[in-house]
Order: structure tokens, then sequence, then C-alpha cells
């Protein structure tokens, strides 16, 4: 008797269906400033003043947020859990698309505040 070998055509479809599923799943890099643009206006008072720059390198994507000065404390957040959570969130998003390196970061205004006040 000769061996006869089967070959289930769903397994292919299937197949075909997670590679276009994993190849879908790449972050279009406009989500990750709506995204956070979303989060950080959600926690400030002036919503209208926050602002997301965006820094590329060769090692990654730094996001970079920008609020008013009043506003930078509720972004932080007590003991700083508020920010920390959002660079984790998008630390695992870097991580889970492809291994790129996304990093969030306040705005510096104590620097900026500086210049202001010698002008």
């Amino acid at each position: 008797m000769s061996a006869t070998t089967t070959v289930d055509p769903w397994e292919s479809d299937h197949k075909q269906a997670r590679a276009a599923k994993r190849a879908s799943d790449s972050v279009d890099p406009m989500v990750d400033e709506d995204l956070l643009k979303e989060l950080v206006v959600g926690l400030v008072d002036e919503p209208e003043s926050v602002r997301i720059t965006v820094k590329e390198n060769d090692q990654g994507k730094l996001l970079v947020i920008h609020c008013a000065v009043d506003d930078r404390g509720k972004v932080i957040g007590k003991s700083g859990c508020n920010i920390q959570a959002i660079c984790t969130l998008f630390r695992s998003m870097g991580n889970f698309d492809g291994g790129r390196r996304l990093l969030v970061a306040l705005e510096n205004l104590a620097l900026k505040e500086e210049a202001d006040v010698r002008r």
C-alpha cells in the first residue's frame, strides 16, 4: 500500500491569514502620537495646550509631551506614577511592534521658563 499525503486546504489559508494579520499589526506612526495625546488630554486641565512632538533617529522614536506649566504635575502624577505608566505602555508597544524603541518624555519647561525670565 502506498501512503497518500493529504493536504488540508484550510491550513494554507490559515497560514496566509496569520501572515497578513502580522503584517497589519504594525502600528501606524501617527497612532503613537494620537494615542499619547489622548492619554495626556485626559489628565490635564488645559487640553488645548497639549502638543506632541516627535524626534526620530536610528535608535528609535522619542515622543515629547508639551503642556501648560500648571498641568505638568498632573502629567507626572503622584510619585511619577502617571508618566511612568505612560512610558511603560509605549515601551511595550515598541517591543510589540518589531522591537523599535519608543520613548516618551515630558518637555523640560524649567529651561524654557528660565530663558523667558532673562528676556
